[in-house]
């Protein structure tokens, strides 16, 4: 018999949201108790590392950006359930992740303490964070991750700990990619966070005279990807996975200038950066 686990949460201005986890015996669940602020509390983004329990340790990896691929591979084979929301709650001991996709790349940047060997913790700390009064606590968005990205482009100068990847053909395994969604009057989603998985691989696909690449990607996303893991033959489900997405570049420079999700997908040109952890 699998027991009920709660994993608990601060009780100020929340309210309670039960969701049931598939157990590892049939027709038995875990029950899982998260607590989102109610809409007048004017809260639109929560992200409190504090109360999240994290993968072990990156072992003894060749680099930074390795040790983040092996944090993501070991969050990937502990889940068991995932869905999107910009009210996360994560558990790697459970193997549950309600998250987006910018908790989820800070969630990965914090798997280990600053002062343990291996950790990327202090990579998280180099990212602004937004301290707006519907983010709590302050912790960087997708737009924050972006903006950072850009500004190690602009500086075109060392960093300790990161370096801006300027063309998409440079792109290489444990790399950031992020795009900022212009402004629409809403704060709800700036923009979107992913992983390389892979370096960019060619593409016969072109769209307004721009040569594009494939790059497989983890994130936590709603919307589908190429050879998305959270789809099945009948639809897909949003939360956290791996799938292709396509890049769109300059061929003069290498330098990003749309994407899509996939290969029917809208092309957008939204602002596009990247990064890599040294």
């Amino acid at each position: 018999m699998v027991p009920s686990r709660l994993i608990a949460f601060p009780a100020a201005l929340a309210a309670a949201l039960t969701f049931f986890v598939a157990a590892a015996e049939p027709h038995q669940a875990q029950q899982v108790v998260a607590l989102e602020y109610p809409s007048s509390s004017g809260i639109r983004y929560r992200c409190n590392l504090s109360e999240y329990d994290f993968p072990p340790a990156p072992s003894a990896a060749s680099s930074a950006a390795a040790a983040l691929v092996e944090t993501v591979s070991l969050v990937l084979a502990s889940l068991s359930s995932s869905t999107y929301t910009h009210f996360s709650s994560m558990s790697y001991e459970h193997g549950i992740y309600r998250t987006d996709c910018s908790c989820l790349i800070s969630y990965i940047l914090n798997a280990a303490p600053a002062s343990q060997p291996g950790s990327l913790a202090l990579y998280f700390e180099d990212v602004p964070k937004d301290d707006s009064p519907t983010v709590a606590p302050p912790m960087p968005r997708a737009g924050q991750y972006v903006g950072f990205f850009q500004t190690l482009l602009r500086q075109r100068q060392a960093h300790s700990r990161w370096k801006a990847v300027a063309s998409v053909l440079d792109i290489q395994r444990g790399d950031l990619i992020g795009w900022s969604i212009p402004s629409r009057g809403s704060p709800s989603d700036t923009g979107h966070i992913v992983v390389a998985m892979t370096s960019s691989q060619p593409s016969d696909v072109m769209q307004s005279s721009y040569p594009s690449v494939w790059l497989q990607v983890f994130d936590a996303s709603q919307s589908r990807h190429e050879d998305d893991t959270r789809c099945d033959s009948r639809s897909c489900h949003p939360g956290l996975g791996t799938g292709s997405i396509l890049l769109f570049y300059d061929p003069v420079d290498g330098s990003p200038v749309a994407f899509k999700f996939h290969a029917q997908a809208t092309f957008r040109d939204y602002p596009i950066a990247m990064a890599r952890l040294l």
